[in-house]
């Protein structure tokens, strides 16, 4: 996978005041000593699941008015791209308050049920191999910065943990309930 990854550092998840409690329910959801670890294996999983759906699967929803398949694949990435581009900015020192996003109106704009499978897999995949090379470039100094999201006091860790247990959460939610 990465290249840098014999050399990363080791980002444990994150603590109780490192990040807004509406995300500890996510962060619990993960292992607590490696969360880019952690991470690597939860795409090779995620890939696995995905590349077992057909295209009929993505349009599928668990009940009325809920989210096709395809919707909650598709709010993963958003919310994994606004979440990693947050870890960035925060990483490099950034220290103006960082905004926050609606994914309700994200859902309006987007056209995921429109897409094809390849599409969506391939967009996941380029996109969590492209944040975990990031991350692990990233070195200690990088990882120990915390800055401001939406208003709250946010860590690089923390990010790192909103990032996996929020598609820990999604990935249990789309085994459970669509069935």
């Amino acid at each position: 996978m990465p290249d840098g990854l014999n050399n990363r550092v080791n980002v444990k998840r994150a603590s109780k005041g490192e990040y807004n409690p509406f995300y500890a329910g996510y962060i619990s959801m993960i292992s607590e000593e490696d969360v880019i670890g952690y991470m690597i294996n939860q795409h090779q999983r995620f890939m696995d699941y995905l590349n077992t759906l057909s295209q009929e699967d993505l349009g599928m929803s668990y009940a009325p008015g809920k989210w096709t398949r395809a919707q909650v694949i598709g709010h993963i990435i958003d919310t994994e791209r606004v979440m990693a581009y947050r870890a960035l900015c925060i990483a490099k020192g950034e220290q103006v308050m960082l905004p926050g996003f609606d994914q309700d109106q994200y859902m309006a704009e987007s056209n995921f049920n429109a897409r094809t499978k390849e599409s969506i897999i391939h967009e996941f995949d380029f996109m969590r191999r492209a944040n975990i090379e990031m991350f692990c470039s990233w070195n200690e100094q990088n990882i120990k910065h915390t800055g401001n999201a939406n208003g709250s006091v946010c860590s690089v860790a923390a990010l790192l943990s909103i990032i996996a247990g929020h598609l820990e959460h999604h990935f249990k939610m789309l085994k459970e309930r669509y069935i």
